[in-house]
């Protein structure tokens, strides 16, 4: 089995940031993953998201392996086999304090935080200042347009919160959360 895939996005001029990589944004979080091997069809495309915590699972399930420990990711085996079953749910998206501790020089935009992705929403809760970001991707891919505190989002705002509560700290299958 190959598998290709990048650790992170880099960000190049987007949201006016001049080069970057741990930001909740799609330039960062969105990277190319290939497979391909036994049990995996060729030339098929799978839109959708998945997670690096899906890439050891995935392993195992191709070695006919157990990890001997909880997985928090799923393998996409299935996926590949029947894009009918991609996983379907929402992603814990995180940028940890530690990461930017030390001597490590910090510009204005490294900032720690913690959200939620859906294949359609990206919310994000800066650590330090409670700052709150919220994307309709589907209507603004770029985004440009922060939908946080709009009365018109107030549900889905409360509902990736809950969601985002639920992963901190989830192992195993319970880290599997409905979009």
């Amino acid at each position: 089995m190959i598998v290709f895939l990048s650790d992170n996005g880099w960000l190049q001029g987007e949201h006016r940031i001049t080069g970057d990589k741990f930001l909740p944004y799609e330039e960062s979080l969105r990277i190319p993953l290939i497979i391909r091997g036994p049990g995996v069809p060729k030339d098929q495309t799978v839109k959708g998201q998945v997670s690096n915590i899906d890439f050891a699972p995935t392993l195992l399930d191709a070695a006919d392996a157990s990890a001997g420990r909880t997985m928090d990711g799923v393998s996409l085996l299935p996926t590949a086999r029947n894009p009918k079953r991609r996983p379907q749910r929402a992603l814990q998206i995180e940028a940890l304090a530690p990461l930017f501790a030390g001597d490590i020089p910090i510009n204005a935009w490294d900032r720690p935080y913690s959200g939620v992705r859906t294949d359609r929403y990206t919310y994000v809760v800066w650590t330090e200042t409670g700052e709150v970001e919220l994307y309709d991707r589907r209507k603004d891919p770029d985004q440009l347009a922060s939908v946080a505190g709009d009365p018109a989002y107030a549900e889905i705002e409360a509902r990736l919160a809950a969601k985002l509560a639920k992963l901190e700290g989830c192992a195993g299958k319970s880290c599997n959360v409905k979009p």
